[in-house]
Parts: C-alpha cells; structure tokens; sequence
C-alpha cells in the first residue's frame, strides 16, 4: 500500500471517485482545484511521472448546490478516502471551501494535504490537524509533483 488508502470508501455518483485498483498500484493524487484549467495542468504534470490523478473542482463547482460535497455532508468522501495525497487549492480561510479543508485536516486518517495557501489565509483558517502548506500561488506543477513525491516519502517512514 503506497499512503493511506481506506477501503470501503463509499460511492457516491455526486463526487468523483477512483476507480477500484488493488493496493500497490500507482500513487493516487486527488487535486482539488476551483479552476478547470488549473486542474488540468497539475493533473497533466502527476501523470506525466507516473501517478494516477483524480480532480475535483471543490464544493461551488456544482454551483450553489453543496450537497454534491460528501464532506459538508458530514460523509467519507470516496475521491479523498482512494487517494494517497491530496493536493488543494481550494480556499482555506474562505466560506464553504474552508469548511471542506477544515474536514480533510481535521480526519486522523486521512491522505496528507498539500494546501496551497498564503501566510494570512492560513492564519484566517482554523485548522487543527497536520497540514503541508506552500505559498500562493503554486510556482510551477513539477515542483508541486517533487513535493508530493516528498510528502508520501515521509509519510511511509513513519
């Protein structure tokens, strides 16, 4: 097993979700990004080294309609539960988008977080739990991908 991978996540038609692979297969990286295009140019640069990537444009991609997000429903969500890391740019200090970070830092056994967040949004958000949090914006996609490969080195030798 590569992260934290739960089985069982449940299926939810709403939320994207991975499809079933057996543990040991590529690093799964979910990255949650309001903007489509920035989805497709980090997922683009996972999968160029090897990962499978999932995105997700975060809860106000459905419009106003939360209820497509499991995690403001108080439910597992089956895209982060199949991922070994997520990385997120959704806004931390931000209405909804800070209550779904607040959520993923805030599960014992959920996939590491790599937030993308200035100094002062971070300080605007109430995080309690472990978070990875670089400076906005993202500067390039390769260097997002190193410092995942990083964060799920560290994460398996502990």
């Amino acid at each position: 097993m590569i992260g934290s991978r739960r089985t069982g996540a449940h299926e939810d038609e709403a939320a994207p979700h991975w499809p079933r692979l057996g543990d040991g297969e590529r690093p799964r990286v979910l990255i949650e990004h309001p903007d489509p295009v920035g989805q497709q140019v980090l997922a683009e640069a996972f999968r160029a080294r090897g990962y499978e990537a999932l995105t997700c444009g975060g809860p106000l991609a459905h419009g106003a309609a939360m209820t497509h997000c499991p995690i403001l429903m108080g439910d597992p969500c089956p895209a982060v539960d199949g991922a070994d890391v997520v990385v997120s740019s959704l806004q931390a200090g931000q209405g909804i988008e800070a209550r779904v970070i607040q959520g993923l830092v805030a599960d014992p056994i959920g996939p590491p977080l790599l937030l993308e967040a200035t100094g002062w949004q971070l300080a605007q958000a109430d995080l309690a739990g472990p978070v990875e949090a670089r400076c906005y914006p993202f500067q390039s996609p390769d260097r997002v991908v190193d410092r995942v490969g990083r964060l799920l080195d560290e994460t398996a030798s502990e």
